[in-house]
């Protein structure tokens, strides 16, 4: 029977060894690639690459725009991740307490996930148009005018903050959605009996049970968040000079624009590190 079932199904090494290659050449491969490039410096033409060992890593460290630009990158992760954690909370409590039309508000709600990044920063960018874009029109109908969104120092970073908000808050709010749905009732009926009103009970009962999943919402909203850049190179370019330029975004340029391929690893390998290094952290916290 046992051999019959092993002529039947073949070797398992066999089956898994297509997924394997495909690990290997998507994920492996490219990134020892990345760390072999940080150690080579193109910025004089790709035909007379030199290896340089750590000395892109040190030119980096030593770089004010590079601080910038990491400044940058950890100021936009915390704002749009607590933010998205407040506004995904609030709109996952809401449509509990909601009876009728719950679906269709969970729909419309999950609506801005289905558009690809690029594309919502190139409607969010006509909408932020200070010539045509309706943002503008609406808020001149109440005595707002002159607004400059993505192409103004002042407003630019805050101009990606809010499309990211909007985008990325229907993911923490399906993902709340499920956790306060696994939490059992009499928990609820036994705090209210203990004297605790909707607010405290949320707090002591809620969130305590939910922990785990909130903190994995944070790692995964962090992470993405941490690396974005379709979203901020469609709408500003990581300008105005450098004020949405985040380490993604600076190590395109510098790999597409500027040709310093070897300066451009290195952030990417900075960037792995810090990711790697985060997340193993805040798992142990977890277990």
């Amino acid at each position: 029977m046992k051999k019959l079932r092993s002529s039947q199904y073949g070797n398992p090494f066999i089956l898994v060894l297509p997924i394997l290659i495909i690990i290997i050449l998507l994920a492996v491969y490219p990134t020892i690639y990345a760390f072999r490039l940080s150690l080579f410096s193109t910025a004089e033409g790709l035909k007379n690459i030199k290896f340089v060992g750590i000395e892109n890593f040190i030119k980096l460290f030593k770089s004010s725009n590079f601080w910038n630009s990491f400044k940058l990158t950890c100021g936009f992760t915390i704002i749009v991740v607590a933010v998205e954690l407040i506004f995904g909370f609030i709109i996952a409590l809401l449509l509990k307490r909601i009876k009728k039309g719950r679906k269709f508000f969970r729909l419309l709600f999950i609506i801005p996930l289905a558009i690809s990044p690029a594309i919502a920063g190139l409607t969010w960018r006509m909408m932020y148009s200070s010539s045509f874009g309706v943002i503008n029109y609406l808020l001149s109908k109440i005595g707002i005018t002159g607004i400059f969104w993505h192409t103004s120092h002042l407003t630019a970073l805050l101009s990606v903050i809010i499309v990211d908000i909007w985008q990325w808050t229907p993911f923490v709010m399906i993902i709340a959605y499920a956790g306060l749905q696994m939490i059992p009732k009499e928990l609820h009926e036994a705090a209210l009996v203990d004297g605790c009103n909707n607010i405290n009970s949320f707090f002591k009962v809620s969130i305590p049970y939910i922990k785990p999943i909130i903190i994995l919402v944070i790692i995964f909203r962090a992470l993405d968040a941490f690396k974005a850049f379709d979203l901020i190179f469609v709408i500003t370019k990581g300008g105005p000079g450098r004020s949405t330029e985040t380490l993604v975004v600076s190590s395109f340029i510098d790999a597409f624009y500027n040709m310093n391929l070897g300066r451009a690893a290195a952030i990417s390998v900075i960037l792995l590190l810090i990711s790697i290094f985060t997340t193993q952290r805040v798992i142990k916290q977890i277990i």
